[in-house]
């Protein structure tokens, strides 16, 4: 697996970001810097601090791969959190896919795709194929049935696109916005539902301390406050993603669509 500078960069401020969080609910919960051990150590002599520096790195960038990797598992399957809590914000992988196939040119990329015979590649394909040219082609009903198959062709689609250098950068920079504001909104709604936990923990228990005696800020109001920033963090996160995959799908059926005009009018030419 290559990496650039970016991709380790984000990957880094994803690991970073779950860890310090949670170090903040765990400061706020037994009320002491004790629990601050992340903190604390950026407070120590300069020799402590360059000692932890490869470590601290290597726990944020593991971390960061393991969230990005659950985030991507958890936007492309219907899961329970996907079915009930982030559905209404946006929807699976998938459904975007195959939605963007058939928003282009209102269906008649895909007619066309029939016609020149891109669908009987698939699994699937001639049956999609068939109900496309027929007579009166039920498009809700296609667009039910045949996902698997716009599915396919999608991943098709954009392995022929990327061997176009051009094309290849450009969706390569949407694909970095789009891994970090799944993964951002990911880490956003783990540490909501853990602020919300501990919300409800301290609460229970009724450990309502003050947090810095010189502002008179209590538990229960930092945590009502971080849990509502942690929440906008999710949503706005989740349509960003929801939005650039659109993007990123969109482009790759659109580029794709121009390379096979090209290669059948160089056909064509090659034909006179």
């Amino acid at each position: 697996m290559e990496f650039d500078f970016k991709e380790v960069t984000t990957t880094l401020v994803i690991g970073g970001y779950l860890l310090f969080g949670l170090e903040f609910l765990l400061y706020i919960y037994l009320r002491s810097g004790a629990a601050l051990f992340l903190l604390r150590i950026l407070k120590r002599n300069r020799i402590t601090q360059y000692a932890m520096i490869i470590p601290g790195i290597v726990l944020c960038f593991s971390f960061g791969m393991l969230l990005e990797t659950m985030s991507d598992k958890y936007a492309d399957e219907d899961t329970f959190l996907q079915s009930w809590l982030y559905s209404w914000i946006s929807d699976t992988d998938d459904t975007i896919k195959r939605d963007a196939l058939f928003s282009m040119g209102d269906g008649s990329f895909l007619i066309e795709a029939a016609r020149a015979g891109i669908l009987d590649k698939f699994e699937g394909g001639e049956q999609f194929k068939s109900e496309l040219l027929s007579a009166n082609p039920d498009w809700a009903e296609m667009k039910q049935k045949h996902k698997s198959t716009a599915v396919r062709m999608y991943y098709h689609a954009k392995n022929v696109v990327y061997k176009e250098q051009t094309y290849f950068s450009e969706l390569q920079k949407i694909q970095m916005r789009i891994d970090f504001s799944r993964s951002f909104s990911f880490v956003s709604l783990l540490l909501a539902i853990s602020a919300f936990a501990t919300l409800i923990k301290i609460c229970w228990r009724n450990r309502v301390k003050v947090l810095q005696a010189d502002r008179r800020i209590n538990a229960i109001k930092v945590l009502t406050i971080s849990l509502a920033i942690l929440m906008i963090s999710f949503f706005v996160g989740a349509r960003s993603y929801a939005d650039e995959e659109r993007n990123f799908d969109r482009r790759t059926f659109g580029y794709f669509a121009s390379l096979q005009i090209l290669e059948a009018n160089s056909n064509a030419k090659k034909g006179e």
